[in-house]
């Protein structure tokens, strides 16, 4: 099965691209396939190219096989970082949450940001408190600061540009509508060349 998935993505490999954005590639496919599908994408972004997808319900085998995640509930982010030991950012968070051994860390982090996890003391933490919390993060202040530099380098080589391009909001606030269900999460493969700050 997944023949046509496959495909799909040869499709795309045929002008071997630099940077490349993938639509939940594994959906429809059982577990064998798709980490078969992940592994040759992970081979691709060791060739110097950028992967970035949004991803459902990875296993840990898949999920360990990416760089960076990305997890966002109702339109704010809540975590932007390196996947390895990612969810100390929510265990050693002031909300303290408990990391069951039973779960997968990307399922237990979906899990916290769509407050389906309370925190230590009982209590549910909103998305809206995460995201303020990630905004004043380490991670989140390296973020910020990565696209300014970003916004910088791309205003100086085109002056014609607007005045922001910035695509998403890095400060982790928004007008997000819906309930707690609406959380995302999108996986990035990178081969090398990310700034240190964001390591």
């Amino acid at each position: 099965g997944g023949e046509l998935k496959r495909l799909s993505i040869g499709v795309e490999l045929l002008h071997f691209p630099g940077l490349m954005f993938l639509d939940e590639p594994t959906t429809g496919l059982d577990s064998s396939t798709s980490l078969e599908v992940l592994s040759a994408l992970r081979s691709l972004a060791n060739q110097n190219r950028t992967i970035v997808m949004t991803i459902h319900q990875p296993s840990q085998d898949m999920f360990q096989l990416f760089d960076k995640a990305l997890i966002m509930a109702e339109s704010r982010v809540v975590y932007f970082g390196g996947v390895h030991r990612c969810t100390d950012f929510f265990t050693e968070s002031p909300y303290q949450f408990l990391f069951p051994t039973s779960m997968d860390p990307a399922e237990f982090m979906i899990a916290a940001a769509g407050s389906f996890v309370r925190a230590a003391d009982g209590r549910t933490v909103s998305a809206g408190e995460l995201a303020a919390y990630y905004a004043s993060s380490k991670q989140g202040v390296a973020l910020r600061e990565m696209i300014k530099a970003l916004e910088r380098s791309y205003a100086s080589r085109t002056p014609s540009a607007p005045d922001s391009v910035s695509a998403a909001n890095s400060s982790g606030s928004g007008t997000g509508s819906g309930g707690n269900s609406a959380v995302t999460a999108s996986a990035v493969m990178i081969s090398g060349g990310e700034p240190s700050s964001m390591r």
